[in-house]
């Protein structure tokens, strides 16, 4: 009966080692050529008062979310008794962070997946391991790519799906400085290069009022002239399925009875001069297909340029953009079904409306805090819906070395923005309505690591879940403001 034990015994070990090793073996075959990479990214952000809590809106965005008085009263966004706008509880005013493991797993020559799991803590004030201000989300990225030898050329051949962050199409005219989930499709051949990206819901991510959108890019890049310049030429087709239409008898929005048999699709054409890997001039106007190509409502433009600039003990980063949106070519495109916080009460009872309420339906993420004031969805606001609007933007980001690791850090994110009836004439735009964001961010930087920066200044920057986007208010006065970083540069932007 031992002996019977014994043999038992040893038959199982025999077993499950076989079983190990072939299951190693098996392993291996898969992952034979297999490479993976990791990265840790983190923020750490705090800022406090020096002054006043009140925030400047223009006279026309000063009652926030205007069709919604359940939510304004909901969310504390009324005035004052002096009639003044406050800034709302947030993340960043309790000191708030996150932590993200990026990986990229190299599966083959031709295939990778970019993934990353983020957690984050958006207030200390809020209590330790507070469940409604404790988030944590994936993204991922799959890709294939490849080159095949056509008639003596390279045809270039890109696929994936998934996550991307800080998108920027074409030269930018509607859609930049936002994260997308889309599929992404890319042919180059000679010179010749085709896009296709296919954005799945901006309506319920920033309140764009598109369900989905389809851009279609064709361009050539030309070779490098004698002085080193590239030119970039193209035409392209964008398709958006609308759901809601404005009514301007109501003032309010109704669904489309079928939204696929509603769309709003642009033409767009654009030209970059590249003068080097640091600097970029670019030019790119749209037309509202169904639109008179020869009036004003119906186009869109973007006149920019960039430029990088990257020495021992100074780094600047400028990016300087004039556009205009006709008000033919922007109509419908805003929607209020977005929220960054809960819709019903805020995360602790008995304490102000809005107050540890920093997690809705929709996530306004941590790090999307450093990112500039300008996108498409500030133009389509919907008490600007009747109006054209133009805007002037400066973006410009610069360290200046004082000693070692120490560096003068000044960031300036200068917005103008002017609207006007669809038929003003030119000499009448300049006496228009306007208004000017001027945010700012300066003070001291500590580079210890590459990529790993301490910064303690002030800032005019408040963080807004209040919107149907994700935007910034102004402040009358300063705040303090700290923050630690550690970055990874590049991970699933485009």
């Amino acid at each position: 009966m031992n002996n019977f034990k014994i043999t038992r015994l040893g038959i199982f070990i025999f077993l499950i080692s076989f079983s190990a090793s072939a299951q190693n073996k098996f392993v291996d075959s898969i992952f034979k050529n297999n490479k993976l990479n990791a990265g840790i990214e983190a923020g750490y952000y705090y800022y406090g008062p020096l002054g006043g809590s009140v925030i400047l809106l223009p006279s026309i965005l000063s009652v926030r979310r205007p069709l919604q008085t359940n939510i304004r009263t909901t969310w504390g966004l009324n005035p004052n008794t002096s009639n003044d706008n406050l800034l709302s509880d947030n993340p960043l005013k309790h000191a708030a962070g996150y932590v993200t493991l990026h990986l990229c797993d190299y599966v083959s020559k031709n295939v990778d997946i970019l993934a990353s799991i983020t957690g984050e803590l958006r207030g200390s004030s809020y209590g330790v391991f507070n469940t409604g201000n404790t988030i944590v989300y994936p993204q991922l990225r799959l890709r294939y790519h490849d080159t095949f030898d056509v008639f003596k050329r390279k045809l270039a051949f890109t696929f994936s799906g998934g996550n991307y962050n800080n998108i920027r199409i074409d030269e930018g005219l509607t859609y930049y400085n936002i994260d997308a989930q889309a599929f992404h499709i890319y042919a180059s051949y000679g010179g010749f290069t085709y896009e296709q990206m296919h954005i799945a819901d901006l309506l319920y991510s920033i309140g764009l009022n598109i369900d989905d959108a389809v851009t279609h890019s064709f361009y050539y890049t030309s070779r490098k002239g004698r002085k080193g310049e590239i030119w970039r030429f193209g035409i392209g087709y964008d398709v958006n399925d609308i759901i809601y239409t404005y009514n301007p008898i109501t003032g309010s929005y109704y669904q489309q009875y079928n939204s696929n048999q509603y769309f709003r699709n642009f033409y767009n054409a654009y030209i970059a001069l590249i003068p080097d890997s640091s600097s970029r001039i670019y030019f790119q106007v749209s037309n509202l297909a169904g639109g008179q190509i020869d009036e004003a409502n119906s186009n869109a433009f973007l006149l920019g340029a960039k430029k990088e600039i990257h020495q021992k003990n100074f780094r600047i980063f400028c990016r300087g953009e004039i556009r205009y949106y006709g008000n033919y070519f922007k109509e419908d495109l805003n929607e209020d079904v977005v929220y960054y916080r809960n819709t019903t009460q805020g995360a602790v009872a008995s304490t102000p409306a809005s107050y540890g309420n920093s997690i809705g339906p929709n996530l306004y993420p941590l790090r999307n805090y450093e990112r500039p004031f300008s996108q498409f969805a500030a133009f389509t606001e919907e008490q600007f819906n009747p109006y054209s609007i133009a805007g002037a933007a400066l973006y410009l980001d610069c360290d200046f070395r004082i000693y070692k690791q120490i560096f003068f850090k000044v960031n300036l994110d200068i917005n103008y923005m002017t609207w006007f009836s669809p038929y003003a004439s030119l000499s009448q735009i300049p006496n228009s309505a306007s208004f000017t964001y001027p945010f700012y961010k300066t003070g001291f930087l500590f580079q210890p690591a590459k990529n790993a920066n301490l910064f303690i200044g002030i800032t005019n920057k408040g963080m807004n879940l209040d919107n149907t986007y994700q935007t910034f208010y102004l402040l009358k006065d300063p705040y303090f403001y700290f923050e630690v970083t550690k970055t990874v540069q590049g991970f699933l932007e485009r």
